[in-house]
């Protein structure tokens, strides 16, 4: 998986507006925050990038508690990633990252990816730093905005007419989209 480093400057550079996208990220309803992901994902080149059947925001799923899996091709074949998407306000809990964990485990699923538009815990960054054997990947809701920033998803480019210089702001109406096309598809699924 890609990721970014203190030397992409242009993006760190955009520190008011990533803590605004985080803020709206955290407003999204749960399938528009999977759509995002997904579209994420296949930007940074997974395969196969399927939200699974989920059919309320809370509670556990069909699939153990994971929201998409992912394929990435490699040189002996492709290899699955687990993806659970977490809403929560407060920073994730270790126990969201020993989960993630115990499922990829169980299903012998090489990584796993954990997603929240909050932040981590500091006990939830630990336990996944700790266990290489089967790693669990964290992205928060800042590194998320980051993603979108570099990917043009929920942003768009403006010019300031006093100084004339480019700037990047949310884009509302792409997100207002995003957000009704989610609300159909939930619809449709449940059946209204």
């Amino acid at each position: 998986m890609r990721t970014l480093s203190s030397q992409d400057s242009n993006l760190f550079g955009h520190a008011l507006l990533v803590d605004r996208l985080r803020r709206r990220l955290a407003r999204l309803p749960y399938y528009a925050l999977a759509l995002l992901v997904q579209r994420i994902l296949r930007q940074l080149g997974y395969k196969d990038v399927s939200i699974l059947g989920r059919r309320y925001e809370r509670g556990r799923t069909r699939q153990g508690g994971s929201d998409i899996r992912a394929l990435t091709e490699t040189p002996v074949g492709s290899t699955a990633l687990l993806v659970q998407i977490k809403r929560h306000r407060t920073p994730v809990a270790r126990h969201c990252v020993d989960e993630l964990r115990g499922t990829i485990l169980r299903e012998s699923i090489p990584e796993g990816l954990l997603v929240t538009p909050s932040t981590f815990s500091p006990q939830a960054i630990k336990a996944a730093e700790a266990f290489e054997g089967r790693p669990v990947r964290l992205l928060d809701g800042a590194m998320l905005a980051r993603w979108m920033i570099e990917f043009g998803y929920g942003v768009h480019q403006t010019r300031n007419l006093l100084t004339g210089d480019q700037e990047v702001a949310i884009d509302e109406e792409a997100l207002h989209f995003l957000e009704r096309y989610a609300d159909s598809v939930t619809r449709e699924r449940r059946g209204f």
